[in-house]
């Protein structure tokens, strides 16, 4: 029978989504410093929004006047949504994903209770603690990138699953997964990995929903291909997609000897490593008193917590941003089993996660201060202007200048491109790596913004911080 949520549950989970939010909206502009794989993300849409199309130089195979295939559209085309009605910047951009994770959030814990997988109600409080504040979810929500929405998906398949009838079930489930694969690749090979796993678990019971799933799944491909097949760019969503990133593009030789990069998910997500051994701790118990851990949600979740990373590391990468596909099921599984003897490890989960994250942010809380970046840039840039750029200047950049190149277009950058950039915005070591590539003579400004020297920076994507130069080409006469 399902667990019922009373009145004074729903209010503390309510309060903890609108903390969650406030928080992180709070925040925004501090942690992190823009970096590359949001501006990826963001340029699609900002040039959507600047009515340039759906195009972006952030990427390495594309052109920056081709329709855009760096990846599915889904997340960006969102986005593109989001940005007309909450405008653009740092804060608007990444709200869309804190809103995107309380929604996942407040899905999953309504799930669970409707399929009593955790019955406790104290738990489920637990629950919610977990996926507001593991380090992996942090860096979900934190790093503007697409992984919230497939969260949000994925955690709207789960509560599909609770409605009663079957034909309106199925066909939830069927258009949910429909968006899976134009949301990212990853997500066609996640769902099919649990797709199988719950059809050794459940044999025929789950097959109308498995079979829903497998649909959706084949349409949203179809569909994916039909539009980047239609728009003449399937070759570069191909190529961007597997590249380098995948052990094709790869080889596993060295997708085995760069694991601690390539395995980020399992050796760089604390919280994860806290709860598995939590997990291990509890199955362990389980043994000794003679219950069964196969037919339990902690044994299902060990079983995906072993399965997902090995997967898809020897099929290309599983980074700490993939760490809630595991993550999640394996808060559920703890959650369903939890004893008293596992509070202090369930805590110590919570606290690696975002309370370590603001500590260490912290302590040069003035120098990421946005608008010290926009005071120091404030007359940098004029509106014809054609500017490369470090990511922690995009925010500002972009609408204020008439075409902006980062880093990833260098490889398709033409001669004629490359001449007619007017305007680096830089840090000095970066100047002498991308000069020879864009030729020319190029002076200093005396425009820029510093840190205060100190500590190492270089600590995932918390560390960096704001060192840019402003460098204009010297054009003859």
């Amino acid at each position: 029978m399902p667990s019922s949520t009373g009145h004074a549950e729903r209010a503390l989970v309510a309060v903890a989504g609108a903390a969650s939010l406030a928080l992180n909206l709070a925040t925004a502009t501090r942690i992190p410093i823009p970096w590359l794989d949001e501006v990826m993300f963001t340029d699609p849409a900002a040039n959507l929004l600047l009515g340039r199309g759906f195009t972006s130089c952030a990427w390495r195979f594309q052109a920056c006047d081709a329709f855009w295939a760096g990846y599915p559209p889904l997340y960006s085309t969102l986005l593109f949504g989001w940005m007309r009605i909450f405008g653009f910047g740092p804060l608007a951009v990444r709200s869309l994903d804190y809103v995107l994770v309380v929604v996942a959030v407040l899905a999953l814990w309504l799930a669970v209770a409707r399929l009593d997988l955790v019955p406790a109600r104290r738990a489920r409080l637990w629950l919610v603690a977990l996926l507001l504040l593991g380090y992996g979810m942090v860096f979900c929500y934190r790093s503007a990138r697409v992984d919230c929405l497939g969260m949000a998906l994925v955690a709207a398949i789960v509560l599909a699953h609770t409605v009663r009838p079957i034909a309106l079930r199925c066909g939830m489930i069927a258009l949910l997964a429909l968006l899976l694969p134009l949301t990212g690749l990853q997500l066609l090979v996640y769902a099919g990995l649990l797709g199988g796993l719950l059809a050794v678990r459940h044999g025929r019971a789950l097959r109308h929903e498995l079979a829903s799933g497998a649909a959706g799944l084949l349409g949203g491909m179809g569909a994916l291909y039909g539009l980047y097949t239609t728009a003449g760019v399937w070759p570069s969503f191909v190529k961007e997609s597997l590249g380098t990133a995948s052990i094709a593009g790869r080889g596993l030789a060295a997708t085995l000897q760069h694991y601690d990069r390539n395995l980020g998910g399992v050796l760089k997500d604390p919280s994860f490593l806290v709860l598995l051994v939590v997990a291990l701790t509890l199955s362990a118990r389980q043994r000794s008193h003679g219950e069964p851990l196969a037919r339990s949600p902690l044994g299902f979740a060990l079983v995906v917590a072993v399965v997902i990373p090995a997967v898809l590391f020897l099929s290309g990468v599983y980074p700490v941003y993939y760490s809630w596909m595991t993550y999640v099921p394996l808060s559920i599984g703890v959650c369903s089993e939890k004893r008293r003897f596992a509070h202090a490890g369930l805590v110590l989960a919570c606290a690696v996660g975002l309370p370590l994250v603001l500590a260490w942010s912290a302590v040069d809380w003035a120098d990421r201060d946005y608008r010290r970046l926009e005071a120091a840039l404030h007359d940098a840039i004029a509106a014809d202007d054609r500017v490369f750029l470090d990511y922690p200047a995009y925010y500002f950049v972009k609408p204020r200048a008439a075409a902006v190149f980062t880093d990833r277009s260098l490889k398709h950058m033409t001669p004629a491109q490359a001449a007619s950039i007017d305007v680096l915005i830089v840090s000095r070591a970066q100047l002498d790596e991308v000069t020879p590539v864009l030729g020319g003579r190029w002076r200093a400004t005396g425009t820029g913004i510093h840190s205060r020297p100190g500590r190492d920076t270089r600590v995932s994507i918390w560390g960096p911080r704001y060192d840019l130069e402003v460098y204009r080409r010297a054009r003859d006469g």
